[in-house]
């Protein structure tokens, strides 16, 4: 009995955690985008929510070699434009691996446009269709 409450607990934990899928992938340097569909929150237009970026070419860095980033960001669905709030880059997939570098972007900082041919158009698309 003991080892099956031990084992839902876990599973619970688990179901409570991560949840990327995958939402497409840059046409030009071919980088995987997922999003985390369990942190995605929707008030009014804005939406917030973590993505992932495989990079399909690991990015050299004075700290050793990016593989993935994982970004908290903001969207306007309405207007179109993002913000960045929160960088981690990785040295695996998946936001896995040692933390190579993160920074906290303030939340006054500037709206950026979303472009037709940009990754972030992707995220866009699933986060804002919720």
């Amino acid at each position: 009995m003991k080892k099956i409450l031990l084992l839902s607990s876990f599973l619970f934990i688990l179901s409570c955690g991560e949840n990327y899928v995958f939402v497409g992938r840059d046409s030009k340097t071919n980088d995987n985008m997922y999003v985390d569909k369990n942190s995605i929150k929707k008030t009014g237009e804005i939406v917030s929510a973590w993505s992932v970026m495989n990079f399909s070419k690991s990015i050299s860095d004075k700290k050793g070699k990016i593989n993935s980033g994982k970004f908290k960001f903001l969207i306007d669905c309405s207007k179109g434009k993002f913000k960045i709030l929160e960088i981690y880059t990785y040295s695996e997939d998946m936001g896995k691996g040692t933390l190579i570098n993160n920074e906290k972007v303030p939340e006054d900082n500037d709206w950026e446009n979303i472009y037709s041919n940009a990754p972030g158009l992707d995220v866009f698309k699933y986060v804002c269709k919720k």
